[in-house]
């Protein structure tokens, strides 16, 4: 492919996932799992009843995976993997969002175009300054979710001290445990993540039932079955006794540490909080190897806090071609969130009474 040119495409091919995955590498850009080919694909195949038809513009080596969707009548432009399905934790492709934009009003395929931005990019002000140039688009920018990351100290005895007595004191005594070989803890990668799916699905059912749908959890099994060569792709998980109270998949880049889906037991074992237990480990792992940042990914659960992260934010940006998409697209969504929470109150009521 000639980098220099745009290109649109209504489907991933076998040779622009292997320019995708060039890019992603080439670049040593930051990006999760859910910005890979494999997983974008995967996503279009499992849930195509979500959407329309896919747009992959490819300009300047740069990817951009998205999907139009129909919703209130209208053709709205979305990332491949958001908002529907089994959500992506962070989505996009790799490169400006300015070089899309630029792609995105030339076009006429679509309505409302509505992109969550990671927190990492900080492209918000930028695509504003774009979008101010262009008098027609009507458009918000409003907070999608939150993240809770770690900056990753030089050594592990930097970061237990961020920590409070007690934490510090439960991963001082986790770490011990392993060393003395009590407790093990391991980092699968490649064809070894594959047989131990199972039991972090086991586990994520007990507790967030993330995978409770069997398409679900068969989507993540082939995702990770077409990553196996990736070397960005891990699996860590505490054993005892050939029993595995805590695991979790993630992926690293750019000196990056994304913790995607994780397995862990509601219940204490042998005295041990099996969710701190994995991730002090894993973090005095990563340490090690250089990584700079841990990212929990969105969510705001308190043990992440306990663990040393601070909360930011992930933007995500509205725009529309004229004020009737714009307000049809807003009042919409309004409307159904509305009822979302007015059913999730009802729904506490009547567990309460």
């Amino acid at each position: 492919m000639n980098s220099c040119e745009r290109e649109t495409f209504e489907a991933i091919t076998p040779q622009l996932a292997a320019e995708w995955t060039r890019i992603l590498s080439e670049e040593q850009s930051v990006h999760d799992l859910g910005q890979t080919p494999e997983w974008c694909s995967n996503w279009a195949e499992t849930y195509r009843s979500a959407y329309q038809n896919l747009k992959i513009v490819r300009e300047d080596s740069s990817v951009y995976p998205l999907m139009i969707r129909r919703f209130a009548g209208l053709r709205v432009l979305q990332w491949i993997g958001q908002g529907c399905g089994m959500e992506s934790d962070y989505s996009g492709g790799g490169g400006s969002c300015k070089k899309l934009l630029g792609a995105l009003i030339d076009s006429d395929d679509w309505d409302v175009a509505q992109l969550q931005l990671p927190h990492w990019q900080n492209e918000c002000a930028m695509l504003v300054k774009t979008l101010l140039r262009y008098e027609k688009y009507l458009w918000t920018v409003d907070v999608a979710d939150q993240s809770v990351v770690i900056n990753l100290p030089n050594t592990f005895e930097d970061w237990l001290s961020t920590l409070a007595k007690t934490p510090r004191n439960h991963a001082r005594r986790f770490v011990k445990n392993v060393d003395e070989g009590a407790t093990r803890f391991e980092i699968l990668t490649g064809a070894d993540i594959l047989p131990a799916l199972d039991d972090l699905i086991a586990n994520n059912r007990q507790q967030w039932n993330v995978l409770s749908r069997p398409e679900d959890a068969q989507f993540l099994k082939k995702t990770v079955q077409d990553l196996t060569h990736s070397p960005n792709l891990f699996l860590a998980q505490i054993v005892d006794d050939n029993c595995v109270p805590a695991c979790c998949l993630g992926y690293c880049s750019g000196g990056f540490v994304f913790i995607h889906t994780a397995g862990i037991r509601r219940e204490e074992y042998k005295g041990m909080a099996p969710g701190i237990a994995l991730y002090s480990l894993l973090i005095r792992e990563m340490i090690q190897r250089g990584m700079q940042t841990f990212d929990f990914c969105p969510g705001l659960e308190e043990y992440k806090f306990r663990l040393g992260g601070h909360w930011v934010p992930n933007h995500h940006i509205v725009f529309a071609r004229n004020r009737l998409a714009y307000c049809r697209y807003r009042a919409t969504r309004a409307t159904a969130s509305f009822f979302r929470s007015s059913r999730d109150l009802m729904r506490r009521k009547i567990g309460n009474s």
